[in-house]
């Protein structure tokens, strides 16, 4: 190799106390000897803790409020499940919503042909996710609630199937690829995988056949500041993104007020 990297040395000395953050997560790092006291923890990260600690208790709570004597209880407990994790069809907002045959295609994993415009194809392909499809959320059966990691409904871990809805791509699609312009915006610090995460987006994009793909730089900032353009996106210009760190896009943190 041409380069090598620097040496690492053996101490590594921290202020006595920073924050970095990655995405709305927060990391506090406290010199030693050094306990952490209420006064010293941000405001947001005590309500996100104590938001989550309401769920958890939520969530037990709900648990418990089940009648594990009525004979029907187990399958009462799996239709709510599926109604709390039901997620919408576009049709079920916008019913009269014109659906098109998808252009999307692994087979190809290239561009759709720039002739494919107004020509859907009606092709049968085996390769679509149906609305109705489900993934089992849970695949280990538990036998006993001592078992290593087990998570169980009743005090007996009694078996019950918990499904979500499965993701990919479907028959139908309910936009024009060659009438969609679409734009990739990050949001917030750095964290890693961004880049791949662009890259890929645009990839799909281009299955799809959207031409029209651009990214925000610099985040939310992209937006209001008139003397940052819009940065065209392509799969030749993404193709070795991942390669490298950092973003493809830039990042700032703040920008203009949401009011």
């Amino acid at each position: 190799m041409a380069a090598t990297s620097v040496a690492i040395k053996p101490r590594l000395v921290l202020p006595p106390k920073t924050s970095t953050r990655c995405g709305d997560h927060a990391l506090l790092l406290f010199g030693p000897g050094r306990n952490p006291n209420r006064n010293e923890i941000p405001q947001r990260m005590r309500v996100k803790a104590q938001a989550e600690k309401h769920d958890s208790s939520s969530s037990s709570s709900s648990t418990m409020s089940i009648d594990f004597s009525d004979p029907d209880w187990k399958s009462k407990y799996q239709r709510d499940f599926e109604a709390r994790f039901n997620i919408p069809h576009i049709t079920d907002v916008l019913s009269e919503a014109v659906s098109y045959p998808s252009t999307f295609c692994l087979k190809m994993r290239t561009p759709v042909n720039v002739d494919f415009v107004e020509r859907y194809s009606d092709e049968e392909w085996h390769g679509y996710i149906y609305n109705n499809d489900r993934v089992l959320l849970k695949v280990i059966h538990y036998s006993s609630p001592t078992s290593a990691g087990a998570e169980c409904v009743d005090p007996d871990c009694t078996w019950v199937e918990q499904w979500v809805h499965r993701a990919g791509p479907r028959e139908k699609i309910y936009f024009k690829p060659e009438e969609v312009k679409a734009a990739i915006v990050t949001c917030g610090g750095l964290c890693p995988g961004l880049n791949d995460v662009i890259r890929q987006i645009v990839i799909t994009l281009e299955i799809y056949g959207v031409k029209k793909i651009v990214g925000i730089p610099f985040g939310y900032r992209g937006f209001a500041d008139k003397d940052l353009a819009e940065m065209p996106l392509s799969r030749k210009v993404v193709q070795n993104v991942h390669l490298s760190g950092g973003s493809l896009l830039g990042v700032s943190r703040g920008g203009p007020k949401v009011r």
